[in-house]
């Protein structure tokens, strides 16, 4: 397969997007609807790639692709979620100490200018994916204590987590300048070592009737995905 950068056709954003979303989380974490439109959505264009057999697996120039994903599930928002990651958020520590012992969330920092935009949540987001592309390959798509390094890519890719809720924090500290401290947290199942984090074969193959979206992603919440 050619290595270039994938973008999804307009169809597949279309599919991509929470419609889900009409429900109020509040404000008290500081997300914004557009925030966490955001994050649901760029964290299911990178299952909808990976589940195309669009995304490296391992890094170097010989890297091999990821195969098809035949149970690959929609990620819906969550408010619950968003609630449990802005409590991660508020501590002001990097919670991302990789560890298969702790698993279910995403974090990341960068150092606060003076606004939060979305292009800064799908900077974040990507660097927890591309994770899969900076270590060794994953073997047989199943986690082993040597696949730490990349325990933020396998937390997007478990296929049948199917709920997801992010938050932030800006965190004052007198030994650095003002960061932001970002955060995700996942619906279970959670990435776990010797467990497949999908099975291959044919897109939406697993789905049931009338539940594939993009011809990737099974609607597994069944949430009214259309306007």
């Amino acid at each position: 397969m050619e290595d270039t950068e994938y973008e999804p056709t307009d169809e597949e954003y279309y599919f991509a997007q929470p419609r889900h979303l009409k429900e109020d989380c509040g404000n008290v974490t500081g997300m914004s609807t557009i925030l966490r439109v955001v994050s649901v959505v760029r964290h299911n264009y990178h299952r909808i790639k990976l589940a195309q057999g669009r995304q490296k697996n391992g890094n170097g120039p010989d890297a091999m692709y990821f195969p098809k994903a035949s149970d690959m599930s929609l990620l819906v928002y969550d408010c619950e979620l968003e609630k449990a990651a802005h409590q991660i958020s508020k501590r002001c520590h990097n919670e991302n100490n990789l560890d298969f012992r702790n698993v279910g969330s995403n974090s990341a920092t960068y150092h606060f200018r003076s606004t939060i935009n979305d292009s800064d949540i799908i900077k974040m987001i990507d660097s927890f994916f591309n994770t899969s592309t900076q270590s060794r390959p994953l073997i047989n798509l199943t986690p082993t204590e040597n696949d730490t390094p990349m325990i933020p890519f396998l937390q997007m890719a478990v296929a049948y987590t199917t709920r997801i809720g992010c938050a932030y924090t800006v965190c004052n500290s007198s030994f650095s300048s003002p960061f932001v401290l970002f955060v995700c947290q996942y619906g279970e199942p959670h990435v776990r070592i010797n467990t497949p984090i999908y099975t291959a074969g044919q897109n939406c193959s697993t789905c049931s009737t009338n539940t594939c979206v993009a011809n990737a992603l099974c609607n597994r919440t069944l949430h009214e995905i259309f306007i």
